[in-house]
């Protein structure tokens, strides 16, 4: 894609925010700061029957989307959940997200890290 390097930063770092800021509608997907990892993403809802329709019932609940990205600043990993009829996607996918990421990461420490696997192992 040939986008501008610097609006592409400005880009990847409003999705940070999205996960990061006190308001993002993204925390949830947020993994354990023992990682050292900020995560960037994007909440969405898809609606399933319209407003005026006023039906009741989780079936028509809004579908609930997240997409999420990690590093922050040099993603490695991007995984996109859609839970159907989940109402919201920084409620409901945004923790799903969070957990691939981080098994994502832990993995990879653990990799680099043998130790790591020896301690878990030990404990369980």
């Amino acid at each position: 894609v040939d986008v501008d390097p610097k609006i592409l930063e400005r880009v990847k770092m409003a999705l940070v925010q999205v996960v990061n800021s006190p308001i993002g509608t993204g925390k949830r997907a947020q993994i354990p700061s023992e990682y050292s990892v900020l995560v960037g993403g994007k909440t969405g809802t898809s609606q399933v029957v319209s407003l005026s329709a006023n039906l009741k019932g989780d079936q028509y609940k809004d579908h609930a989307w997240f997409s999420g990205f990690a590093p922050g600043d040099s993603p490695e990993i991007v995984v996109t959940t859609l839970v159907e009829n989940g109402g919201s996607g920084g409620g409901t996918a945004a923790p799903i997200v969070s957990q691939v990421i981080e098994a994502y990461f832990k993995s990879k420490l653990a990799k680099n890290n043998p130790e790591v696997l020896e301690v878990e192992a030990a404990g369980t």
